[in-house]
């Protein structure tokens, strides 16, 4: 068994690994209100940790994240340590020419009946996290959409459609 320093040392160098060998994965930030403010920067920190734990990391990538801004100062006030997170800027993602791309909810997923006739597509960071680190691992939709997409969404897989 590993002390702790060890093991920060050895996801380090998985997620520096990432960088070159992993897909990015670019989240893409903006808030509407001051309250979403908060639940964005938390989202980041379960992002990031549940990076950290994957077995397959991606290479994280925040656009849209302006130092000294609003959401920059809530996520240092919020998530301890977190000038030492690895992450890009939107600048260094433009200069690679990353592509960008939905979750096929529609192509695998149908509307499920539920009381309150609520459906939605929009997932939170987290969410969108783990269905990515699924197909990451799987190579498959339905399993990274069952993992990702929540009951309360609306949606299910089609084959699972009542």
């Amino acid at each position: 068994q590993h002390s702790k320093r060890v093991l920060k040392e050895i996801a380090k160098e998985r997620l520096l690994a990432a960088k070159e060998a992993a897909p990015w994965l670019c989240v893409k930030m903006f808030v509407i209100s001051w309250k979403e403010i908060s639940r964005l920067a938390a989202q980041i920190r379960r992002l990031y940790g549940s990076n950290k734990k994957a077995g397959k990391p991606f290479w994280i990538c925040l656009t849209g994240f302006v130092a000294g801004s609003p959401i920059s100062e809530e996520c240092f006030r919020m998530n301890d340590g977190f000038s030492n997170y690895l992450k890009l800027t939107l600048q260094k993602a433009q200069e690679h020419s990353l592509q960008t791309a939905r979750l096929p909810i529609a192509e695998y997923m149908v509307r499920n009946t539920n009381a309150k006739n609520y459906h939605s597509e929009t997932l939170a960071i987290n969410q969108v996290f783990d269905a990515l680190s699924t197909y990451y691992e799987t190579q498959s939709w339905p399993e990274a959409l069952k993992a990702g997409v929540p009951p309360g969404k609306g949606y299910v897989l089609q084959d699972t459609a009542i």
